[in-house]
C-alpha cells in the first residue's frame, strides 16, 4: 500500500463499526467453565447450542467440526464460551503474554470487593491489585488459563 492511499480519508475506515458484537473465549470443558463464570461474574446464559456447520469448518480451519457455544450477557456485552467437540483445541503457555493475545477487562466500581470475591471462589489470581498509569487492576485466570482483568477506571 502506498503512502498516498493510506492518507486518503475517502478510503478509510475500511469497516464502519456499529458496535462490538461479543467476546469469544475458547474453553476445554464447557460445564466447568460455565460454573466458573457463573461464580465469577454471575454469567447467565441465554443460548446454549451444539452444532456442525460448514461455516464453523471455515472459522476453525478444520473439516467436520462440531462445537458447543454458550452465550450470556456481561453488562451490555455478550460473552460467548466456545468448546470444540470434534477434537481438543491446542493450548499454549498462558503465563506469558503472547503477541496476538487479546485482553478482556471488566470494569467494577469496587475493586477490593471484586478481588476478595475472586479469592473467595478460589479463582487463580494471576496478578494482584496493581496501579498502572492511574488505573488499578487485577487479573484472574479461568480454568483454561484465559486471563480476565478487572479494573476500577472506566475508559471513555
Amino acid at each position: 500500500m502506498d503512502t498516498e492511499s493510506r492518507t486518503d480519508d475517502k478510503k478509510f475506515p475500511a469497516v464502519k463499526v456499529k458496535n462490538f458484537s461479543h467476546i469469544g473465549i475458547h474453553v476445554s470443558d464447557m460445564d466447568r467453565s460455565l460454573e466458573f463464570y457463573r461464580q465469577l461474574i454471575g454469567f447467565s446464559p441465554f443460548l446454549d447450542i451444539e452444532f456442525e456447520d460448514p461455516g464453523l469448518d471455515s472459522v476453525l480451519s478444520e473439516r467436520n467440526s462440531r462445537a458447543r457455544i454458550v452465550k450470556g450477557m456481561i453488562g451490555e456485552l455478550t460473552l460467548e464460551l466456545i468448546q470444540t467437540l470434534h477434537k481438543p483445541r491446542p493450548t499454549r503457555d498462558m503465563q506469558t503474554v503472547h503477541v496476538g493475545e487479546l485482553s478482556v477487562t471488566i470494569h467494577t466500581d469496587d475493586l477490593e470487593s471484586a478481588f476478595n470475591g475472586c479469592q473467595a471462589i478460589g479463582a487463580e489470581i494471576v496478578c494482584p491489585i496493581v496501579e498502572i498509569g492511574g488505573t488499578r487492576v487485577f487479573i484472574v485466570a479461568d480454568p483454561d488459563g484465559n486471563k480476565i482483568e478487572f479494573g476500577d477506571v472506566e475508559t471513555q
